[in-house]
């Protein structure tokens, strides 16, 4: 049975039943060095409890021993579904219900081999869902993402659109289908676009098996199948700048976002106006690239809306530079990377507004970002790396 066609009624019901959405604080991701964020990260962990699963930190065994210690079926589950590892069939059977893993492995989801159980999907807590994922395997063909920016865009819109109510909603680049599910609450009708297959089928299945009724997947190149218009639009758009040599754009789609990383982003916002109503919101996540004291994504925004009839605001949250891109970025005068959540309100005459942000996160990002340069620069001058 195709992944897509399983009923996974009874497994969302034993995830809820075992307090799945707990692992939620449970990183997976592993830092090269530790920075001064862990002290957020650590206070997060055993306090704040927000979701975790791919903020990186160079203490990840140490959390996960945590939990497992704390709660071991849980962490089983997680181990399966989360990170997508096999599990010993028994200890999954000590306490989910033989007849329960045995259908499971019938419909297709789960394969037991050599006395070891495996997942197909990804399933990770989310709000009050639970959404369905590719594991992380490149090559798997319309490979779907889901990550941390999924999530911190996510926590913004619940937070700065509560109470708010639209009759259309348009998720452009909707992946899983996690942005147009996010806002389901909220609309009348939600509609999820992506010019990938896979994740339009990945957003249809999200939607059934947590009882979404009001969200519509279809397949579109941007705007291309899109009619009407919206009074909300929201993105969560590829913006990597990738290295010039081995990375497909096909492969990479999820977070391939061109020149600079921003030739998509750029390509949605040129063509909001046509989609989005008068009085209409409209919230994008991106990144920009700081290169020779020029913000790019700033400077791309400006140029877009200068001469219409918006209210924008940005939100920086973020200031990093990504390990696996640090040697192509400072090759290209990339100084740092900057996560914003861009704000438009259709209507009203032109007007531009750059939020602040934590002093002390920010601080600590840059921090951060220093030992990043220490680290690089140290292994080039031992012989580590190339000049």
């Amino acid at each position: 049975m195709d992944i897509f066609d399983a009923d996974y009624g009874r497994l969302i019901e034993i995830l809820k039943e075992h307090r799945y959405h707990e692992t939620k604080v449970i990183p997976i991701v592993k830092k090269e060095v530790p920075g001064p964020s862990e002290i957020l990260f650590f206070f997060n962990y055993h306090f704040s409890q927000k979701n975790s699963f791919f903020k990186p930190t160079f203490f990840v065994d140490y959390y996960q021993r945590n939990f497992k210690l704390k709660k071991p079926y849980v962490f089983t589950l997680f181990e399966l579904f989360a990170k997508n590892v096999p599990v010993p069939t028994q200890d999954l059977k000590t306490f989910v219900a033989a007849e329960d893993v045995d259908s499971f492995i019938n419909q297709g989801f789960l394969v037991e081999e050599n006395n070891r159980i495996s997942s197909k999907v990804r399933i990770l807590p989310f709000f009050d869902l639970y959404i369905l994922i590719d594991p992380y395997d490149r090559t798997i063909e319309d490979y779907t993402y889901f990550g941390m920016d999924s999530i911190d865009f996510a926590e913004d819109v619940r937070l700065t659109l509560a109470g708010h109510r639209f009759r259309r909603s348009l998720d452009i680049g909707t992946g899983s289908g996690v942005q147009a599910l996010n806002v389901a609450h909220l609309s009348e009708e939600v509609n999820g676009i992506d010019i990938n297959p896979r994740a339009i089928r990945f957003g249809q299945t999200n939607a059934r098996i947590n009882n979404i009724e009001n969200a519509n997947f279809f397949e579109s190149n941007l705007y291309e199948s899109v009619n009407g218009k919206f009074d909300l639009v929201t993105s969560n758009p590829p913006f990597i700048f990738y290295p010039d040599e081995g990375y497909d754009p096909l492969t990479f789609r999820d977070g391939y976002g061109g020149k600079w990383g921003l030739e998509l982003p750029s390509a949605i916002l040129n063509g909001l106006d046509g989609v989005l109503e008068n009085n209409g919101v409209a919230k994008m996540i991106c990144v920009s690239l700081m290169i020779k004291g020029h913000d790019t994504f700033v400077k791309e925004v400006k140029k877009i809306f200068s001469e219409k009839n918006y209210k924008i605001t940005i939100r920086p949250f973020k200031y990093f530079m990504r390990p696996n891109y640090f040697r192509f970025h400072r090759k290209h005068d990339v100084a740092y990377n900057i996560f914003y959540i861009l704000t438009l309100e259709k209507g009203s005459s032109y007007a531009f507004y750059m939020e602040s942000m934590n002093p002390i996160v920010k601080l600590f990002d840059f921090m951060g970002i220093g030992l990043m340069y220490v680290y690089f620069y140290a292994r080039r001058i031992i012989g580590l790396d190339p000049k």
